[in-house]
């Protein structure tokens, strides 16, 4: 068991030492969907998005997975938020604890557009254009000594479509 920690930690830091040493210096500390830097869920937005190892909902599968290990409860989670400028944020959540196997989670998060007006195309004539990123994810958390060691890791599919086109009835 101790050998396995010590290789996860040593599998962290070259992890955060390579990523130091690949990018140039001009995209560092930029993202690359910034949709995913959003808060999701009432609790975590009322808390600025800084609440991450304070919550205790399904929203911990996205922000944090490590804490679905503390949580003893299955839960669920719908959210669904009007922004500015037309934009709507939704997420969905579930996690379902075991005792032996640890806690076993999943999470989709979608930010659309509505209409964006006056779009053309290529040939300058008028279409009914949006864009819609999307993150589809799996989450493990697991505790180990008694709770006071929590790890967790999520797997997410990330799909971004510029000028994606919702479809609309025939007129």
């Amino acid at each position: 068991m101790r050998i396995a920690l010590l290789f996860l930690l040593c599998l962290e830091c070259s992890g955060q030492v390579t990523s130091l040493f690949t990018f140039d210096e001009r995209y560092l500390g930029t993202s690359v969907m910034p949709f995913l830097e959003l808060p999701v869920g009432a609790r975590s937005a009322g808390l600025g998005g800084n609440g991450v190892s304070l919550l205790d909902d399904p929203s911990v599968v996205f922000l944090n997975p490590a804490c679905m290990a503390g949580i003893a409860d299955n839960g669920v989670l719908f959210s669904h938020e009007e922004m500015y400028f037309g934009l709507r944020h939704e997420y969905a959540g579930w996690m379902h604890p075991t005792f032996r196997y640890g806690t076993f989670g999943a999470q989709w998060n979608m930010l659309r557009s509505g209409d964006i007006q006056n779009a053309r195309d290529i040939d300058e004539k008028p279409v009914s254009a949006s864009t819609a990123d999307m993150s589809l994810g799996a989450a493990y958390a697991k505790g180990l000594l008694d709770n006071h060691l929590l790890l967790g890791f999520n797997l997410q599919f990330l799909q971004s479509r510029p000028g994606f086109r919702f479809p609309s009835a025939p007129r």
